[in-house]
């Protein structure tokens, strides 16, 4: 019976800090969860912040997505040459994601692993992921997740902040 509480407490604090992020990162960085501009073409999405992160005109870039198909699962998205970030988001859609690890390749060759213990629910988003240094010319995005419900096939979105 104590292991079942735990449990339960381990999942709520979980949910808080999940939510807790999220609504830093809303007060932050100036998104309102009811702007949708990244919903819909994914072809030009981008989203302007109110700029708290040292730049009036920052803005959103969508940067690409993936499927999560299985329990365990890792993708890779492939990142266009050209713009430079500050800052990387995940935004989920279609069912809960659960991250384990997300690594950055940079165009120069150097990588950064984060360890991104999160999990996501529909509809929610990471927490802003800082990137080193100045903004940052990005390869690709390396990530290891799953999917909570396994009927779902939540769609996970990234972002990047110029």
């Amino acid at each position: 019976m104590l292991k079942g509480h735990l449990n339960w407490l381990g999942a709520l604090l979980v949910a808080c800090m999940v939510v807790t992020s999220s609504a830093l990162a809303q007060q932050e960085y100036g998104y309102d969860h009811n702007d949708h501009n990244d919903r819909g073409n994914h072809g030009d999405k981008h989203d302007r912040g109110n700029g708290n992160h040292g730049d009036r005109d920052a803005r959103w870039v969508f940067l690409g997505d993936r499927h999560v198909d299985g329990r365990a699962d890792r993708d890779n998205i492939e990142i266009k040459p050209g713009d430079k970030f500050r800052a990387i988001q995940f935004r989920v859609d279609g069912g809960m994601v659960k991250f384990t690890k997300v690594i950055v390749h940079f165009r120069n060759g150097s990588r950064e692993e984060l360890d991104v213990r999160a999990n996501i629910p529909s509809g929610g988003r990471s927490g802003l992921i800082d990137l080193p240094g100045q903004r940052r010319s990005i390869q690709s995005v390396e990530m290891w997740y799953g999917k909570a419900n396994p009927r779902s096939r939540p769609t996970i979105n990234l972002y990047g902040m110029m």
